[in-house]
């Protein structure tokens, strides 16, 4: 449903917008040049953008305050200005407002809808700007506890719904790309539910995003994006030093049996009285009124 939503909205905005095509040149300003979405949210929720947009979604920035939007295969036309890092842009009664700096551009409340989007400048082939390549993601690395939830699903894994299970993980950081294991509390990591490589680019907070890239999500091939953890999400920016992991899994046998997760970690070591905190508080700004591991007391706290 929530796909549906983004979709929707941004179908609407380009209704207005005239379709274009033709390329661009170089250019002497340094902001000018494709940025590729990298993370979308929405009521909440963080979406993943390869899979609600697999034919792309980009906006490039050309010289002369001019702009080409590109989505879905076409390109329409837009202007822009900077003011400092405040970014507007508008076209066809279209307008998009955010901040723009260092190669990474963060629209808000897109259209009034509520939808946050950040995009990074991807001139290079897709990579990160050479700012943020050089940044360092040492944030990450290391252990992680927490745990996981198939909080909708299809076909044969509707029993599993809301079942949830504690986790640990390891992250390996090696300047903007890394690894990922993660598996079950009672299990070992050459048990692991995640193998997966990873890479590390700009997000919501200075500690940036961590992107999939390749390898195995409990079982099934892993493909780019699949998820993007970010500790700057609306899912669990209330809790200090919190990520995020979700997607969905399709079985590659019987497309019927589906599943969509959250897996929720913090670094190891760390005790989770801030979430009691909150959510005694107002459990509201959770995805869940209890978010607490259920062996959080009696295997993890005894390890401490």
């Amino acid at each position: 449903m929530k796909k549906v939503l983004v979709f929707l909205v941004l179908a609407l905005a380009l209704l207005a917008l005239t379709a274009c095509g033709g390329g661009s040149g170089e250019s002497a300003d340094p902001n000018c040049g494709v940025y590729d979405a990298t993370s979308m949210e929405m009521m909440g929720f963080t979406l993943d953008v390869a899979e609600v947009y697999p034919d792309g979604f980009s906006i490039e920035l050309l010289d002369g305050g001019k702009a080409k939007f590109n989505y879905e295969g076409k390109s329409y036309n837009m202007k822009w200005t900077l003011d400092g890092t405040a970014f507007h842009a508008e076209g066809g009664g279209a307008e998009l407002d955010g901040t723009l700096s260092n190669g990474v551009m963060q629209l808000e409340d897109v259209m009034g809808t509520g939808l946050n989007i950040t995009l990074v400048n991807a001139e290079n082939g897709g990579a990160a700007p050479a700012a943020a390549a050089d940044a360092d993601y040492s944030w990450w690395a290391g252990k992680w506890y927490g745990w996981r939830v198939i909080y909708e699903a299809g076909g044969g894994y509707e029993e599993l719904i809301d079942n949830g299970y504690d986790v640990v993980a390891e992250i390996e950081v090696d300047g903007a790309t890394g690894h990922m294991t993660c598996w079950d509390y009672d299990e070992t990591a050459e048990d692991a539910l995640i193998d997966a490589q990873v890479s590390f680019g700009p997000g919501l907070t200075e500690h940036g995003c961590m992107t999939a890239e390749s390898g195995e999500m409990f079982y099934e091939e892993l493909s780019r994006a699949d998820w993007i953890a970010d500790p700057g999400s609306e899912d669990v920016s209330g809790v200090e030093h919190m990520i995020c992991l979700e997607g969905t899994v399709v079985d590659s046998e019987n497309s019927d049996d589906w599943y969509s997760y959250y897996v929720f970690l913090l670094p190891w070591g760390m005790t989770w009285d801030q979430v009691e905190e909150v959510q005694n508080s107002d459990s509201s700004t959770f995805l869940y009124n209890d978010m607490m591991p259920f062996h959080y007391e009696d295997w993890y706290l005894p390890q401490l």
